[in-house]
């Protein structure tokens, strides 16, 4: 019955966040029609927030994502703690918790206080499911755009060389690149912002504060260092893709040199006990056997 009103309290809060989020995101948008730079300074303030800039950073950049990711928490906490006291009603369950209660030697209760908090592990575990999604899409986020900013750099460098200007380069980087990927949809966030009137410099660091990719910030330094020391812009988009591809190689081949080291414990963990069940476990067994029996013939044991 406590499991149940405690679950009925989650599900009422994580209800009343949700309404409340959508009652906040009406109101947004509803301000973005009316006052759009009003929406724009809002949504900066919002950015401000750890957990919001943790979320911008992973491609969760729309309004109320932090609020979302909340609820998330919450719901999957309440699931979790409901499928574990549904787990605990099974005869499964209720089957092993008397087979460790017929454990001689009192060894089953030390286990039983285990057994009694899998609702709650199960609930704590289940809350995770958020935050290993957003950590997921953060890698996958980072992987995607050093895999593109390379072959981008040399576009730009080759119609730099041309005698294109940056923000006809862009528009061809745009226009030639997919669509979903996120370096494109950040680029064509610089796009609309310089055509909105938003300086070139500070569109380039805010889309570096937005992904906080090592690559995207030094290739937004360099263009920020070339502009106003006017170097030329070819050589120093093509110096940086040529870096670029340089420490991708140099970051495969240290992967490549510390697999060993990560293999050494899922075959220490893993293959080693089967080996040795499987070559000394017969050994074992007919010693325990041979030893059962002389036990049994001497008088007295």
């Amino acid at each position: 019955m406590t499991v149940f009103l405690v679950s009925a309290l989650w599900v009422g809060l994580a209800m009343g966040l949700w309404l409340g989020l959508a009652w906040l995101e009406s109101r947004q948008a509803l301000r973005a029609r009316l006052y759009g730079a009003d929406a724009e300074a809002t949504r900066d303030i919002d950015e401000r927030r750890p957990l919001s800039r943790w979320l911008i950073r992973a491609g969760f950049n729309t309004p109320g994502a932090s609020d979302r990711f909340i609820v998330a928490c919450i719901a999957f906490v309440t699931l979790g703690v409901l499928g574990g006291y549904l787990v605990t009603q099974t005869s499964l369950y209720q089957m092993g918790a008397r087979w460790l209660e017929e454990i001689p030697g009192g060894s089953g209760q030390l286990l039983a206080p285990m057994i009694d908090a899998l609702p709650w592990v199960v609930g704590t575990l289940a809350s995770l499911g958020p935050w290993l999604y957003v950590r997921r899409r953060r890698r996958d986020l980072v992987r995607e755009v050093e895999a593109d900013l390379p072959p981008d750099l040399e576009i730009f460098a080759t119609l730099a060389r041309a005698g294109l200007g940056f923000q006809g380069a862009l528009v061809q980087v745009v226009e030639s690149a997919d669509p979903s990927r996120p370096l494109t949809r950040e680029f064509q966030t610089v796009q609309r912002e310089v055509l909105a009137g938003v300086p070139r410099v500070d569109a380039l660091r805010r889309m570096s504060e937005r992904l906080d990719v090592t690559s995207v910030t030094m290739f937004v330094n360099g263009l920020v260092h070339a502009e106003q020391v006017g170097a030329g812009l070819a050589e120093v988009l093509q110096h940086q893709a040529e870096e670029l591809r340089l420490r991708r190689q140099a970051g495969g081949l240290e992967k490549a040199q510390s697999l060993p080291v990560k293999l050494v414990f899922p075959v220490v963990l893993c293959f080693l006990p089967a080996i040795f069940i499987w070559t000394l476990g017969p050994a074992l067994y007919a010693f325990m056997k041979l030893a059962g029996s002389v036990l049994r013939e001497i008088p007295g044991a």
